[in-house]
């Protein structure tokens, strides 16, 4: 209970926009309840009277009966859409925050988390808090319905209505300890299902590599022997939920016919009459219908917990920290300043010291691994240094809001994502004017193959931009940063998987931007630096001047 009670605690910063719907449900849930235990005793005078040929009143009673049930079925359908109404506007905002908090999320916790089981919890664990909400709203309803209907039994006979008790409380038991076990073997299921997902994710990026390496055999063991073992896992947590369901619904039928054994002995011994005996019986379901929605309660609020438990571990994912200063007229520069980074204790970089001028074509050199990129990953500030101090001209870039340090730094990597939409809409969502597209594709050498395609610059480029060169998948990634006008440009190892005509193709790109806005390269390519104005190497994690 605490675990609820802490849950739809936070879960109530999500219905800010949601109060009018909510008071809705409260007072006409609480009306329907009302009806849902009226209804039986009516159906039962009805029968009595007509036993004892009182026509009249059965008239009156069935017409009662009649506009509380047409009264019954119009509440119904208010409540149905106040409800999904509310539950609209809940699940939006938290999708809304959660995916807010993924695109902010600490880069280098990003990496930490595995991005299938963020993406499970994005779409599967937000859609089951809205099923409870649904599953919790109806099995309230007949919960508090066959509440009134308990109480309604022990004001005719509190015999019975002690039998009923303690018959609802015995299935309810057996339920529960069939419920327990499910949830146990859903729980380990949803765990195992998040790593597979994962896997399964990466085994779609890496599918060209999984086919030369000849690993499909290998990776297709590993999947279905997880799918194996989350079938089992579901397998188990539905037998131990229909097995108890069933022994419950066996004892509920013995309870069935022990209780008219119990009303015979009553009416015999004049403790009960047969006109309340009928009313009684027309309950019956009723009473032991408590007991299967209070079981199913059970299982919707253990989803529930479970489900809210993983959305809100995204919530408390750390994300990237801001200052509050803004960059104007920025001319380009950058500055390390004693900069060391590393992870527990394992520096990486140790006091580099690196003076960058406005306008200016520094390269930075050496072999893979040493932490190149690290120097450009704390520069745009996915990193944190360990100790030291960043500056973007003359401004602290811890000190810096994150408008000026993204609209005044552009990042191509190594193996840039160009998302799978046409070529004109990768480029526009940085700048809308096509004009301005088609300037900076003719920039980069690329307009002449953008208009040989069969639709122009409306080309859809296929996932990983399939439809490219590698050469030409990099060219529209610089095209892309350049639309950004940003005046530091970051190239990290653009031309290491290309072919030496597509690095020359580049290499005259580069040659176009220089003096036009600070370009800083990281490169093994000798050839690549050589139009550098600045080049420097990185040794025992410090940067040394080259050139």
């Amino acid at each position: 209970m605490k675990d609820t009670y802490l849950n739809l605690k936070k879960c109530i910063k999500f219905l800010n926009n949601c109060q009018k719907e909510i008071i809705y449900l409260i007072v006409i849930g609480l009306i329907i309840a009302i009806l849902g235990a009226v209804t039986p005793s009516i159906n039962g005078n009805i029968i009595n009277k007509i036993l004892a040929s009182n026509y009249k009143i059965v008239f009156i009673l069935a017409i009662v009966g009649g506009c509380l049930q047409l009264l019954n079925t119009f509440l119904n359908l208010r409540l149905a859409k106040n409800y999904l109404t509310f539950r609209k506007k809940f699940v939006l905002n938290i999708k809304r925050k959660v995916f807010n908090k993924i695109l902010n999320l600490n880069y280098a916790k990003t990496h930490e988390n595995l991005t299938g089981t963020i993406l499970n919890k994005l779409n599967n664990d937000t859609r089951s808090i809205a099923n409870f909400l649904n599953n919790i709203k109806e099995s309230l309803l007949i919960a508090l319905s066959n509440i009134g209907v308990l109480i309604y039994i022990f004001y005719l006979n509190y015999i019975i209505g002690i039998y009923y008790l303690i018959a609802s409380i015995s299935t309810i038991l057996i339920r529960y300890y069939g419920i327990r076990k499910s949830i146990y073997y859903h729980n380990q299921s949803l765990l195992l299902n998040d790593n597979n997902t994962s896997l399964v994710s990466e085994i779609l990026k890496g599918n060209k590599d999984i086919k030369t390496l000849q690993l499909k055999d290998k990776f297709d063991l590993k999947t279905n022997n997880n799918f194996e073992k989350i079938e089992e896992l579901e397998y188990k947590s539905s037998y131990y939920l229909e097995v108890s369901n069933k022994i419950a619904r066996f004892m509920e039928s013995v309870f069935y016919g022990l209780m008219v054994f119990l009303a015979i002995f009553l009416i015999k011994y004049k403790l009960l009459s047969t006109a309340n005996f009928i009313i009684i019986f027309m309950y019956k379901t009723n009473v032991f219908n408590f007991s299967n929605k209070f079981a199913t309660l059970i299982t919707y609020l253990s989803q529930f917990n479970l489900a809210s438990k993983r959305i809100f571990s995204v919530l408390d994912y750390e994300i990237e920290n801001y200052g509050d200063k803004k960059l104007t007229n920025v001319k380009g520069s950058v500055t390390l300043e004693n900069v060391s980074f590393g992870y527990d204790n394992n520096l990486i970089l140790k006091d580099v010291n690196l003076k960058i001028n406005a306008k200016s074509f520094v390269a930075i050199v050496g072999p893979s691994g040493i932490g190149k990129t690290t120097i450009f990953n704390l520069i745009t500030k996915l990193y944190t240094p360990t100790a030291g101090k960043i500056y973007i001209d003359n401004a602290l870039l811890n000190e810096l809001d994150e408008e000026s340090i993204r609209s005044n730094i552009a990042l191509v990597t190594q193996q840039p994502y160009i998302f799978n939409l046409s070529i004109k809409e990768n480029l526009s969502m940085i700048d809308e004017d096509f004009n301005n597209i088609k300037k900076v594709c003719k920039l980069v050498g690329l307009d002449k193959k953008i208009k040989s395609l069969e639709k122009g610059y409306d080309t859809v480029i296929g996932e990983d931009a399939s439809i490219l060169s590698g050469g030409e998948k990099q060219r529209l990634a610089i095209a892309r940063a350049l639309l950004s006008k940003t005046k530091i440009l970051l190239l990290d190892e653009i031309t290491s998987s290309l072919d030496s005509t597509s690095s020359e193709q580049i290499a005259q790109v580069l040659v176009k931007l220089k003096n036009k806005m600070t370009i800083i390269m990281i490169t093994h390519d000798n050839k690549m630096a050589l139009n550098a104005d600045l080049i420097y190497t990185l040794k025992n994690k410090k940067l040394v001047l080259k050139k």
